[in-house]
């Protein structure tokens, strides 16, 4: 997949970012893409967004809960707020006292 450096990141620091502000929240796929982040145009970026989802499910920032009769809806775990907040903010994983634990943002895809 052809992708500006750091797309994937910029994409998963948006979501997580509506997430930490509504971590009630829960969409599918083009919910977040179209909704969530409305300057985005969702042609363009779904891809880009489904990856995002994909990694921040992976790392466990997001749950996702998939349905037979619908797509899988993202919603965010909030246990790990402390670890999102820093990951937005940009902080590396060597500040974190668990750094070991917690997935770093240089491990995205």
């Amino acid at each position: 997949m052809n992708r500006k450096p750091g797309t994937l990141r910029r994409v998963a620091v948006r979501i997580m970012e509506y997430f930490l502000r509504n971590p009630k929240a829960a969409d599918d796929l083009y919910g977040i893409a179209s909704y969530r982040l409305p300057e985005q145009v969702i042609y363009q970026h779904v891809t880009e967004v489904s990856d995002a989802l994909d990694w921040l499910v992976s790392v466990g920032w997001l749950n996702k809960t998939a349905s037979a009769s619908s797509s899988p809806i993202f919603s965010f775990n909030a246990a790990s707020r402390r670890d999102v907040e820093m990951f937005v903010a940009g902080r590396s994983s060597k500040d974190h006292p668990t750094a070991s634990k917690r997935p770093s943002h240089e491990d995205m895809p």
